[in-house]
């Protein structure tokens, strides 16, 4: 699922013991555009941002990104309005997954954490 609250809400009412998906490729997407709002679509400071960012996704480390996102700098109001949109989405739906199937070396895969082709794409949400 896409991080949107909605799906979320209908896959828990019908599906109670389904295991939620939330994708990794939309986490990152936020991640890159809070960094683009932050500190200018390819400044630096922003790729060496996302990349971290990124790292403690793929270490399980949702709370730090949060954390990250809080402390970011907003050069405008337009710039802060998006960033905010950003923590928005980690704190609701990135949040509650688990650490991503896909990522560097030595990280257990989904197919680890549960049987089936949409774990092996995404995260699991906890």
């Amino acid at each position: 699922m896409n991080g949107t609250r909605y799906p979320w809400g209908i896959a828990s009412d019908c599906y109670p013991f389904a295991t939620e998906i939330a994708d990794g490729w939309h986490a990152v997407d936020h991640l890159w555009k809070a960094g683009q709002a932050s500190f200018g679509k390819g400044a630096p400071a922003e790729q060496e941002w996302v990349t971290a960012q990124k790292t403690r996704l793929w270490q399980g480390e949702v709370d730090a990104v949060l954390v990250a996102l809080d402390g970011s700098a907003a050069p405008s109001t337009a710039a802060g309005e998006e960033i905010g949109m950003h923590r928005i989405y980690f704190r609701n739906t990135a949040g509650g997954c688990a650490m991503p199937s896909i990522g560097p070396p030595g990280c257990r895969s989904g197919a680890d954490r549960s049987k089936g082709a949409a774990a092996s794409n995404g995260w699991e949400r906890a």
